[in-house]
């Protein structure tokens, strides 16, 4: 409802009733406007890809009508500065001038123009942890949001992104701000499936010539359903993504780095690749990231970093058929950790931005919901598990430190010994 301002006349009881009405319908067209300035037009990204070219790739952000206002634009960052992506606006042939961490596009542009670079995959030594553009000579190319994407600073965007490689195109969905962010596969994939109602597109690269990707695909299925039945009937239309797009990217063994990241639609996963090969255990590891980056795709994780991360990594594991090779692989993963509680760890993190700690939440994170996991199942005589309390993680609110929501606390200590509940949280947190 409006409110009345008795400045204006609209509620003068002298007015006829056509005035009234001619009156509020400007009101509300002034209103209607008010929106529509504040708000940017909808818009389509394309990403023109040119194989003569491979290492630069040109983007365009066309907007549905010019823009009413100067306005910033922003790309989402890793870090605290902006890349260096040199946007023009197109229509009116001027450059972008550089405002804090964005660009100020001016008033009447239309269309935003900028190149990216792209590193060649020449060596088995790319981290996919550090989510870089990527681009391979058997003729694929990835695009990550990060850095790469001009969108504006304070409203939502309401786009598609397109990869235009000759006459093929490849379109995925914007994601917001508060979404996992845009990984774009462009180029002919090595291989499709489908697996519960998904299609999945496989980009390989970097192993072994004898090793077939084919060979991981029942255990992926085995995954991917069991951590489906765990998002709720009710929301499984609007979070399982009905194409996801997966790199499998070999990297050398000597370097001890193995990464992975969940994007919107798309998850990247490494797989160590020794003098022998992929052994049985790099095999497992890889598994493990696997479940953990679809435990992200498919909106697990809605909750403070050091739940969402120490969830996903343990049900990355979870979600494995169970091993000796798992088993081992995940005790090794806790030897030497540092003496100190996920919440601490969770705050120097996320308000002191020492990252050295990230690490935390997946080993003692980990652990923490094992343990929990194994006591609900022994004290239950495995009536219950882990995941029937999932929803609660999901549903309730957090402490202000990233402390476990009470409800949650109270319903467990029903099911477990309230000593051995406390415990473990003292242990742990």
């Amino acid at each position: 409802m409006l409110a009345r301002e008795p400045q204006t006349g609209i509620y003068n009881q002298a007015t006829t009733a056509r005035d009234r009405g001619q009156a509020m319908a400007r009101a509300l067209l002034a209103i209607l406007l008010m929106i529509i300035s504040h708000t940017t037009p909808a818009s389509h990204y394309d990403w023109h890809i040119d194989p003569a070219k491979p290492e630069t790739g040109v983007l365009r952000l066309a907007l549905e009508t010019p823009l009413k206002d100067d306005t910033i634009f922003i790309t989402r960052q890793t870090g605290p500065a902006a890349a260096d992506i040199f946007p023009h606006c197109e229509n009116l042939d001027e450059a972008l001038q550089t405002s804090g961490q964005g660009w100020k596009v001016p008033a009447g542009c239309s269309a935003i123009t900028w190149s990216v670079a792209f590193t060649t995959i020449e060596s088995p030594t790319i981290d996919l942890a550090e989510q870089s553009n990527l681009h391979h000579p058997q003729g694929w190319w990835l695009l990550t949001e990060w850095g790469a994407l001009l969108r504006p600073e304070s409203q939502e965007t309401y786009a598609t992104v397109c990869a235009r490689l000759e006459e093929a195109s490849t379109c995925r969905p914007m994601p917001e701000p508060h979404q996992p962010p845009l990984f774009l596969l462009a180029g002919e994939p090595d291989l499709t499936r489908r697996f519960a109602d998904i299609s999945f597109r496989f980009f390989h690269a970097m192993l072994p010539a004898d090793f077939d990707p084919t060979k991981l695909h029942d255990s992926l299925e085995h995954q991917l359903t069991y951590l489906t039945s765990l998002v709720p009937r009710e929301k499984r239309a609007a979070s399982i993504p009905a194409e996801i797009d997966v790199l499998i990217l070999g990297i050398d063994q000597s370097l001890d780095r193995v990464g992975g990241a969940a994007g919107h639609t798309a998850y990247l996963v490494n797989v160590a690749v020794g003098d022998d090969g992929i052994s049985s255990t790099e095999l497992v590891r890889l598994l493990w990231i696997t479940g953990h980056e679809l435990f992200h795709l498919l909106g697990l994780d809605s909750a403070p970093l050091w739940t969402a991360e120490s969830l996903a990594h343990y049900y990355g594991y979870k979600s494995m058929e169970a091993s000796e090779k798992a088993q081992q692989l995940f005790d090794r993963m806790l030897e030497d950790l540092p003496e100190m509680g996920l919440l601490q760890a969770h705050r120097r993190v996320t308000r002191q931005g020492e990252g050295q700690y990230y690490g935390l939440f997946y080993t003692r994170g980990a652990a923490f919901w094992r343990a929990l996991d194994e006591h609900l199942s022994e004290s239950t005589g495995s009536e219950y598990n882990l995941d029937a309390f999932l929803p609660m993680l999901r549903e309730h609110e957090f402490g202000p430190n990233g402390e476990l929501p009470a409800v949650f606390i109270d319903t467990l200590s029903k099911h477990i010994e309230p000593s051995i509940l406390n415990q473990l949280l003292d242990k742990y947190l």
